[in-house]
Parts: C-alpha cells; sequence; structure tokens
C-alpha cells in the first residue's frame, strides 16, 4: 500500500546525547535566535540543556522524517 508509513517512537537519553547534539547543532544550526533565547531564559542550567537538546533532537527527527539530507 503506497502511502502508508508505520509509526515511528523514539527515546532520546539527553544527558547521554546533550553533548552531541550541540556538536551537530554548531555544525549546522537548527535552532532560531528565538529559540536560543527561550532557552537562555531558563535559570536552571540543567533544564536548560534539556530544553536545548529535546528541541535539537526534535528538529533532527522532523529532517529525518521530511527526507532532508
Amino acid at each position: 500500500m503506497s502511502g502508508i508509513h508505520t509509526p515511528e517512537l523514539w527515546s532520546v537519553y539527553l544527558a547521554a546525547a546533550g553533548a552531541s547534539l550541540e556538536t551537530l547543532e554548531e555544525r549546522t544550526p537548527r535552532l532560531s535566535p528565538a529559540d536560543r533565547a527561550r532557552a537562555a531564559d531558563l535559570s536552571d542550567p540543567t533544564v536548560r540543556a534539556e530544553w536545548v537538546a529535546t528541541h535539537i533532537a526534535l528538529r533532527l527527527l522532523i529532517e529525518r522524517a521530511a527526507g532532508a539530507q
């Protein structure tokens, strides 16, 4: 059946993947200046790092689903 996709469930261990996600973000930025400003407003460094890693991972998954190279 053409056009039918199998659902996917993804889990990202942010504590382990955070540094790698940041490296990918440095190479090819995916977060907007507004995203970075929003993250900077988070006072807790752990929450800030998790927020950034979560949003980078989400953008990467969206790129993958959309077929971006």
